[in-house]
């Protein structure tokens, strides 16, 4: 069995899965079917998937294997992990009382220092 296509070998453009074909039973399903997952995903990423999993998701030692940055690794993983799962990829909305509550911590958190500078310029009075 040959490695399945991901383009024409003509004009280079993606190809449709239109059938499925059960061998066992000489069934055949017809219709368009969108790839999910693993199955977009390019020889390329393929390759990098095999590289990062053999090196235990190190990017260090992927970057190094790969002969390239350690931001790069990154980059490729970011891009894989989006077709793998683009709905992780979208960032919640946040409401406006979380919002309100971020401000208020961090308000609170800038009164804190200022209230501790102030004690340490005071030590240095004192002293």
């Amino acid at each position: 069995m040959s490695k399945k296509l991901k383009e024409c070998p003509f004009c280079k453009s993606a190809l449709e899965i239109t059938e499925y074909h059960c061998p066992d039973c000489d069934i055949s399903i017809k219709g368009k079917f969108e790839e999910e997952g693993f199955s977009q995903l390019t020889a390329e990423q393929w390759e990098f998937l095999k590289v990062y999993v053999c090196c235990d998701g190190y990017k260090i030692e992927v970057a190094d294997r790969l002969k390239t940055s350690e931001s790069s690794v990154k980059a490729k993983l970011a891009e894989i992990t989006k077709i793998l799962s683009p709905q992780t990829q979208e960032k919640p909305e946040r409401s406006p009382a979380m919002s309100e509550s971020r401000n208020v911590l961090n308000e609170l958190s800038n009164r804190k220092q200022e209230i501790v500078l102030n004690e340490l310029r005071n030590l240095d009075d004192d002293q």
